[in-house]
C-alpha cells in the first residue's frame, strides 16, 4: 500500500470533489452551496437536501467504495433529472 492517507467523508477534499465529479459539476455547483441543508453524515454516507429551481428541495446522498487498486470512488446520487454525479451531489461535498 502507498503512503499516501485513505480518504474518508470526513477528510475528503475539493480536489477530490473535482476529481470525482469533474470541473464543469463543480463550478455549477457553487450557486447551490448555501442552499445545502440538513445534512446527514455517518461513517458510509452523507446525505443533504439542496434548494434548487424545484418546489420540493433535491435529496442528493454520496458514498465512497474502495477500489481493488486502493483508491477510493464516489458513488452519488441525486432527485434531479441528471440522477447522479450531479452539481447538486457536488453542492453537498462542498458545503
Amino acid at each position: 500500500m502507498s503512503g499516501t492517507p485513505e480518504i474518508t467523508l470526513s477528510t475528503y477534499s475539493a480536489a477530490d470533489v473535482t476529481r470525482w465529479l469533474g470541473d464543469d459539476e463543480v463550478r455549477l455547483a457553487q450557486p447551490y452551496i448555501d442552499q445545502v441543508h440538513e445534512i446527514e453524515i455517518d461513517s458510509k454516507r452523507i446525505r443533504a437536501l439542496i434548494s434548487g429551481s424545484m418546489r420540493q428541495p433535491y435529496t442528493a446522498s454520496a458514498r465512497l467504495v474502495k477500489q481493488k487498486n486502493g483508491r477510493e470512488s464516489l458513488i452519488s446520487g441525486c432527485t434531479c433529472a441528471s440522477g447522479v454525479d450531479c452539481k447538486h451531489v457536488a453542492a453537498m461535498l462542498l458545503h
